[in-house]
């Protein structure tokens, strides 16, 4: 596996657009520096189950927000939303 210098958390909630999530995750996950992986990409959701975007697709969360907050360094957090 790549070793990646950051996490991104990308926030999935009820009635997001699909393109808001697709666009993003795909630009940081082929993003390269120097050989290695800028991103990694994390997938969560207020309270971890899946979501249901704008045009009924179900999205699935890695994790919910509560258990990233106990989990991640609040200096080292980035999120999309």
């Amino acid at each position: 596996m790549d070793k990646i210098r950051r996490q991104i958390d990308v926030l999935l909630f009820d009635g997001i657009n699909v393109l808001d999530v697709a666009g993003p995750a795909q630009t940081f996950s082929t993003a390269y520096i120097d050989g290695i992986k800028a991103y990694g990409l994390r997938y969560i959701s207020i309270d971890g189950p899946a979501v249901r975007a704008s045009c009924g697709l179900s999205l699935v969360a890695n994790a919910s927000i509560t258990t990233m907050s106990s989990q991640t360094d609040s200096t080292q957090c980035h999120m999309i939303y």
